[in-house]
């Protein structure tokens, strides 16, 4: 903790006497609900009962249970601060994923979605509130967030890299509002969040090795090798007899094709997968990385086949992989089909 000194002066230019700021540095968890002003149109005492409920029984728990200290709230969002970057990610994918359960049996038009932004920075502290630029870059990664998902800044992802059990797409530099300099911004998807593992996000045995493209030549050669057997592999998975009859409905079939393409995934992640990609707007699809056993899906493109396009250049670009098919528009593709 550091105490800096101001000198100020009153109007007629005396100067007074000096005020101590506290300072601090910290990581900083900006959230807010993703179109909240049209929520409270349609149900203004649903939204609010609903809301006091996620607070009550899911975000102030996961804000206790990582060590995190709630600074305020303001209507629809939260500013809550931590010690540590890796306990601010830990809070804020656990928020996430209890959202996506919550959600789950919610009509599409009352669900409560989050955007969460994280930074990790210096604070000034004033009667238990916190201001200065690290707050003000977290509340700028939030607007810039996905529904459902997680943004945090490059000073933030530098500090959790190979630190946890999770990786976040670089999503480039972008200029902010009332921000002198480009925020480096680096994401994590609502899809990812729910394929994550059904265990704590905590740090990793060891630093992964790099499996960047182009710098592993072993990892690239193994990755055109999957490029290959895609289309094989996915069929052989697709085309195995069900021990049990297949469920009915785009969720059941799209839960189904997923534990035959990625069985290493939970049940709980599959059908999270499965209801999202079914929750998107038309026209939309769903790929599957098969060797880093994840999933990309998007929706609401002008037409099918730029969906299909769209979502197979983002899971190759996110998972580092050649990437497949598995849904498009309203059905689960047969193997071998383009989707066309």
């Amino acid at each position: 903790m550091v105490a800096a000194a101001n000198e100020v002066s009153t109007a007629e230019g005396a100067p007074v006497d000096k005020i101590a700021v506290e300072r601090r540095l910290a990581a900083i968890l900006a959230a807010d609900v993703v179109g909240y002003s049209r929520l409270m149109g349609a149900d203004e005492i649903g939204t609010l009962d609903a809301l006091k409920a996620h607070r009550a029984e899911l975000i102030d728990p996961a804000i206790a249970s990582h060590r995190g200290r709630l600074v305020k709230t303001t209507g629809d969002g939260l500013l809550v601060e931590f010690a540590s970057v890796i306990d601010a990610i830990s809070c804020a994918v656990a928020i996430q994923r209890g959202m996506l359960t919550r959600n789950a049996a919610v009509a599409d038009e009352r669900r409560i979605v989050f955007r969460v932004g994280i930074n990790i920075g210096d604070i000034i502290i004033d009667n238990n509130d916190i201001f200065g630029d690290g707050v003000n870059v977290a509340a700028r990664l939030e607007t810039l967030c996905e529904p459902g998902g997680i943004c945090i800044s490059r000073a933030g992802n530098e500090q959790v890299r190979n630190k946890l059990s999770l990786s976040f797409a670089d999503l480039g530099e972008h200029t902010v509002k009332n921000i002198a300099q480009a925020v480096g911004v680096f994401g994590l998807a609502a899809c990812d969040i729910a394929a994550l593992p059904e265990v704590p996000i905590g740090p990793v045995a060891k630093p992964p090795a790099d499996r960047r493209w182009a710098a592993r030549p072993a990892w690239r050669a193994a990755a055109a090798v999957a490029a290959v057997a895609v289309g094989a592999g996915l069929a052989w998975w697709l085309g195995r007899p069900a021990a049990v009859p297949e469920p009915q409905g785009l969720v059941g079939q799209v839960e189904a094709a997923l534990a035959k393409a990625l069985p290493g995934l939970s049940q709980s992640a599959r059908r999270e997968i499965s209801q999202g990609f079914a929750a998107l707007a038309q026209h939309r699809a769903l790929a599957v990385a098969p060797v880093a056993g994840g999933t990309w899906r998007t929706g609401d493109w002008s037409s099918r086949e730029q969906a299909e396009e769209k979502v197979l250049e983002k899971c190759q670009q996110v998972r580092d992989e050649p990437c497949a098919l598995l849904a498009s528009g309203g059905a689960v593709l047969a193997p071998g089909a383009d989707g066309r």
